[in-house]
């Protein structure tokens, strides 16, 4: 079997790298332990028990009870099976986050989730290439970010890689400033670009085009499946709620300013 083929095809299902690097190691074998799974895979040993457990989680690996740690690959048929479930259930969960925000903001019913014709993307690729499409032709942008944030991803080039002519609207979550691997990262951004503005307690991520595109990951990682929504009312209101807690927000130039000379007077 042709290793490197099928993980880049398991790869653009929307796992990691290193997931489906994984996977493919396990496929053929009753079992493997941590070890084994570097030397058939070459994914370093740090990385091999959390992309392991997500594989678990999403349903195409189980761990083996025994007296060392180990793992086993669900068989591709049912993993399919299991995953399909599990994108089915982080549609349904984003929806029902989506009608609630709405029904908040507009204090009205939500628009019904069969009439939204949303989109699913897989694959890095397909999410960057619909993102890069919908930049180049729109006039005004939204931008939420909360943590956790991508792995790999750098918040600074978000600030810096839009036209002149855009209005952009950047809103970033408090937690953000404190995030283990990315705060500094944050801040940095801040001191780059004033239109970010600081938040409490964003509900999602995702950017919001024109007010009739909504992008939305639902993973944790550059290549994770993301929801593509379409103009809807709903759309509009939360576009305009967006605008609105920016236009009441601190930019975050100046909480970042705060934080250094609170630091430099200690």
């Amino acid at each position: 079997m042709d290793t490197a083929y099928w993980a880049e095809r398991i790869r653009e299902l929307g796992f990691t790298s290193n997931e489906a690097k994984i996977y493919v190691a396990l496929l053929g074998e009753e079992s493997l332990t941590a070890a084994g799974i570097v030397r058939k895979s070459g994914v370093p040993r740090p990385k091999v028990y959390e992309a392991a457990r997500s594989l678990i989680e999403q349903g195409f690996a189980e761990e083996v009870v025994g007296s060392v740690k180990a793992f086993s690959a669900v068989a591709p048929e049912l993993a399919f099976d299991n995953y399909k479930r599990v994108v089915e259930n982080r549609v349904i969960k984003s929806g029902q986050t989506l009608e609630a925000l709405a029904e908040a903001v507009t204090q009205t019913a939500p628009l019904p989730a069969d009439a939204w014709n949303v989109r699913l993307l897989h694959g890095v690729v397909n999410v960057r290439k619909t993102v890069m499409r919908l930049e180049e032709s729109s006039k005004e942008i939204i931008r939420l970010m909360r943590p956790p944030f991508f792995r790999g991803a750098r918040p600074t080039r978000m600030a810096v890689r839009y036209r002149d002519d855009i209005e952009f609207y950047g809103l970033v979550d408090r937690r953000a400033l404190s995030d283990p691997n990315k705060g500094s990262d944050v801040r940095a951004m801040g001191l780059e670009d004033s239109r970010f503005r600081l938040v409490d307690d964003l509900p999602f991520k995702g950017v919001i085009f024109d007010r009739k595109t909504f992008v939305m990951p639902l993973h944790d990682t550059t290549d994770g499946p993301t929801l593509v929504i379409p103009e809807s009312p709903m759309l509009t209101k939360l576009s305009e709620w967006a605008v609105r807690a920016w236009q009441n927000s601190p930019a975050l130039t100046l909480d970042t300013s705060r934080a250094r000379t609170n630091r430099e007077e200690k």
